[in-house]
């Protein structure tokens, strides 16, 4: 009688490698090289405003002198818009930073305003966690102002572009009875680029020294995180409030 056949297994193959299970790891390689090339950007855009901050300075530098250098400091009520949109609460920052005056006539200027500002925004997490994206940028305004005078006071506008360069970034997520902090640069923009509006009193103090104070809203461009496959978008909305003091060059 013959042996009965025995069924034969197809050969055993090796496991594949899961393409989903990759992809985080070509996300995480691939901010790294646009971050390069957005500081490389950033830092011939910061060449061309430097020279023009420096021919404004020189050009300023005549017999009237009326170029004005000083600090800021002040709280950015941070926020973001997301696309599509859902509810988010606002993250108080800080903001302070340094100011250029060079006039161009008597009622306009070309103001630069580097500054360090904390920007972020706040939402519920899962879990009863609260989320907070904290974002630290150097930024370097570059705007035109317009005043009018009566002395002592002054109103003036101002409005221009705001490019930042991200310092760190992390999301801190609060429990009832822990925290959790998490590094998030490489899922972050390098740069961050919006449009700067506001309005703002002077008070001159003396023929040399002038206190200010503004309320200033920042409109963000840029999708701030980087995350390939993704049709959702992020970008910061900003509100700040600023007092500074104010110095004349020369006499």
């Amino acid at each position: 009688m013959p042996a009965p056949l025995t069924p034969s297994l197809p050969p055993r193959q090796q496991p594949q490698p899961d393409s989903i299970a990759q992809r985080p790891a070509i996300v995480a390689v691939m901010p790294d090289k646009e971050d390069k090339g957005g500081r490389k950007n950033f830092r011939q855009w910061l060449l061309v405003v430097g020279g023009l901050v420096g021919l404004l300075l020189a050009g300023g530098g005549g017999a009237q002198s009326q170029v004005m250098v000083g600090v800021r400091g002040g709280i950015n009520i941070a926020n973001q818009s997301f696309d599509p949109p859902f509810f988010t609460g606002v993250r108080h920052g800080l903001l302070i930073g340094g100011h250029i005056q060079a006039p161009l006539d008597s009622t306009l200027s070309v103001v630069f305003q580097p500054q360090y500002v904390q920007k972020g925004v706040v939402i519920e997490g899962a879990a009863g966690a609260l989320v907070t994206a904290e974002f630290n940028y150097l930024e370097f305004p570059l705007m035109l102002s317009a005043r009018y005078r009566v002395r002592p006071l002054m109103v003036f506008a101002v409005a221009g572009i705001n490019p930042g360069v991200l310092m760190s970034a992390a999301s801190v997520k609060r429990y009832a009875d822990s925290t959790v902090t998490i590094e998030a640069g490489a899922q972050t923009n390098t740069l961050d680029i919006a449009i700067d509006v506001g309005v703002g009193v002077g008070y001159q103090v003396t023929n040399q020294t002038t206190i200010t104070g503004d309320i200033r809203y920042c409109f963000g461009l840029t999708d701030i995180t980087v995350e390939r496959g993704s049709s959702s978008t992020n970008s910061s909305r900003d509100l700040r409030i600023i007092a500074g003091a104010l110095f004349r060059l020369g006499k």
